[in-house]
């Protein structure tokens, strides 16, 4: 099974907002979780949905 994988600029567009918020949220422990593959990091397709699924539920 292969799991999608997107990195910040993908997540960032998918929700609309600016890459640099996102990185504000990560400063805070806020946002969608994020894995590091290698040197970069990475958010799996279920951890973005799940983020998004808490927003839409708060």
């Amino acid at each position: 099974m292969s799991t999608r994988l997107f990195t910040k600029p993908e997540v960032a567009e998918r929700l609309r907002i600016p890459v640099s918020t996102l990185n504000y949220w990560r400063s805070r422990g806020e946002g969608p979780r994020f894995v590091r593959v290698g040197r970069r990091l990475a958010c799996t397709e279920a951890d973005l949905e799940a983020f998004i699924s808490s927003l839409a539920a708060a």
